[in-house]
C-alpha cells in the first residue's frame, strides 16, 4: 500500500501539471497563482480519501477508496473544474483592470489580492480533484485494489 509520503508526492506533482497545462495561455503571474493553488490542493486531495476514512487497519477501504467515489471524481472533475474556473478567472480579470486604472494604494492592494486568490482558487480546485483521483489510482495498482463500493 502506498504510504501517505508517495500519495502526496504523487498528487502535488499531478495537481502542478494539470494546473499548467490549463494555466498555459496567462499571464505569468496568473498561471503561478493557480500553480500554487495546484501544488496545495494536489497536496491535500491525495490526502483526503485517508482522512475521509483513516487507514486503521489494511482493510480501511469503503466508500471514500471506491471505485464509485473514483469514478464519480473522475466524471465530474472536468466539468466542475470548468464551472469554476472560468467565472473565477472572469471575476478575477475584472479585478486586475480596475488595480491598473487606481491610483488609490487600499483599492490596488486589495484588488490584486484579490485578483491573487481567485487564481489559487482555481488552482486548488484543479489539484484538489486530480490529487483526489490520483490517491484512488495509487490505491488500485496494489494488491488489494479498490472495492467497487462498500
Amino acid at each position: 500500500m502506498p504510504n501517505r509520503n508517495v500519495h502526496t508526492a504523487v498528487s502535488t506533482l499531478l495537481g502542478v501539471g494539470v494546473a499548467s497545462r490549463r494555466a498555459r495561455d496567462l499571464e505569468l503571474d496568473q498561471a503561478a497563482a493557480e500553480i500554487l493553488g495546484a501544488a496545495i490542493g494536489g497536496w491535500c486531495g491525495g490526502r483526503l480519501p485517508d482522512i475521509l476514512e483513516p487507514p486503521r487497519s489494511p482493510g480501511h477501504r469503503a466508500l471514500a477508496h471506491s471505485l464509485t467515489a473514483g469514478d464519480a471524481t473522475t466524471c465530474g472533475a472536468t466539468s466542475l473544474m470548468n464551472r469554476w474556473e472560468e467565472p473565477l478567472r472572469l471575476t478575477a480579470d475584472k479585478m486586475r483592470r480596475t488595480r491598473r486604472g487606481t491610483e488609490n494604494g487600499f483599492d490596488f492592494l486589495s484588488n490584486w489580492l484579490g485578483e491573487f486568490l481567485l487564481h489559487v482558487a482555481v488552482g486548488f480546485v484543479t489539484g484538489l480533484l486530480v490529487g483526489y483521483v490520483s490517491h484512488l489510482a495509487l490505491d488500485m495498482i496494489t494488491t488489494r485494489g479498490l472495492p467497487i463500493v462498500q
